[in-house]
């Protein structure tokens, strides 16, 4: 047992010995070895991060969880309530007409008056449009579009003045509204401004000369209708169909979605491999030249006595100790790479509409990747046993 560690030890002496004695092309094997880990980490943070997060945030949208419903007869108070029922919906909000109503919006600048003609969509709890944090706005309350808010020159908790009648804009009733928040439409609407419903009635009913409501309508020309998350756009649609609806979702942003992810896993598998097969070469490369550099202090190991698994133990150690140091060295890389990525891109990622980091580092998969680097050294260093093990030769000559 005393021989056994005594053999051991020198093992693990030798290893180190090796290693320190020609410390840069120890440290050239490593960066070599760091540089393809850090690139497969980095790859797969931005796999997740920024094109999985792209993918699916494009169908998490308000629009992409939108279902488009089209009624060839009035929507009865009832149906809008089998919608509302429904485990796949997040909000339904009814309009009596077939088209949105418009309006005009103004606010006095330095003396001057600012109009802009806006779409008017009622709104409720639950309206993907609205910002996070925002509830629906009150009577006397207006959630404006962002590029509304940017033609008006207001912001949140800025007043504004709305006419109730478009068509005669210098004598129609104005009506003074608190500028409840900014959400950002301009991707899918043009100058949209969200309203209590019961103030969108009311405009309505100006613009065709009708006497306001007293009761809610009992039946309504068409809906804007939303699921709650991307899987149940499609359980929806396809329950309402079931009823006897005519229900559509974004069919375009799903195929989109689809594309995106086979091409990237086209590309992260492709140069996965090619990864993998640089990353055997370095390994191949540094095994074959450590081989000849170690001949001569193994063989003098087997002539002194060395067992030969103590011998082989060598080489076994340097491969755990090379893997190791480069694990560190690339998940150092990799990491220092997210946090520059994550910084520097926010900007741009504002601009295609993109919350998530563009690099997301799952620890998982870092752990992965070493117990992969550690497996392949080790099986490599055992494949070129025969290397290291020509000692055999010299002893059996010698003895």
């Amino acid at each position: 047992m005393k021989a056994s560690a005594t053999q051991a030890a020198w093992s693990v002496r030798l290893a180190v010995a090796d290693l320190t004695h020609a410390p840069i092309r120890s440290m050239l094997d490593c960066i070599g070895m760091a540089a393809v880990l850090a690139l497969l980490i980095v790859m797969w943070g931005v796999k997740t991060g920024l094109v999985e997060g792209f993918a699916t945030q494009r169908l998490e949208t308000a629009e992409g969880l939108r279902v488009y419903v089209t009624a060839q007869s009035p929507i009865s108070l009832d149906q809008v309530t089998w919608l509302r029922r429904q485990p796949e919906t997040a909000f339904v909000q009814p309009n009596i007409s077939f088209s949105n109503s418009r309006g005009l919006m103004q606010v006095m600048h330095a003396g001057s008056v600012v109009r802009s003609d806006v779409l008017l969509l009622p709104t409720g709890a639950g309206d993907p449009h609205l910002p996070q944090g925002i509830g629906a706005p009150g009577p006397g309350e207006v959630v404006l579009g962002d590029d509304t808010a940017q033609a008006l020159g207001l912001k949140q908790g800025d007043r504004l003045q709305l006419l109730m009648d478009a068509r005669s804009a210098d004598q129609s009733e104005h009506r003074t509204l608190l500028v409840r928040g900014i959400a950002r439409t301009s991707r899918w609407f043009d100058r949209v401004a969200l309203l209590d419903p019961a103030l969108v009635l009311e405009i309505e009913a100006r613009a065709t000369g009708a006497a306001p409501a007293l009761q809610p309508p009992q039946s309504y020309a068409s809906v804007r209708l939303y699921a709650r998350s991307s899987q149940d756009v499609a359980r929806l649609v396809s329950r309402m169909r079931g009823e006897g609806w005519n229900a559509q979702a974004r069919e375009l942003l799903i195929n989109e979605r689809k594309a995106i992810e086979a091409l990237v896993a086209s590309i992260f598998w492709t140069i996965f491999l090619l990864a993998a097969a640089a990353l055997s070469v370095i390994i191949g490369l540094g095994l074959v030249s450590r081989a000849q550099s170690l001949v001569k202090p193994l063989m003098a190991m087997r002539v002194n006595g060395m067992t030969r698994l103590a011998v082989m133990a060598v080489r076994f150690v340097q491969a755990g100790l090379q893997s190791t140091l480069a694990w560190l060295i690339g998940v150092s890389v990799s990491y220092g790479v997210a946090t520059a990525l994550n910084t520097l891109l926010p900007v741009w990622l504002d601009i295609i509409d993109v919350t998530s980091q563009p690099c997301i580092i799952d620890p998982g998969v870092v752990l992965i990747i070493g117990a992969g680097l550690l497996a392949t050294t080790l099986a490599a260093t055992a494949a070129a046993a025969p290397f290291f093990d020509s000692s055999r030769d010299l002893k059996g000559a010698v003895g």
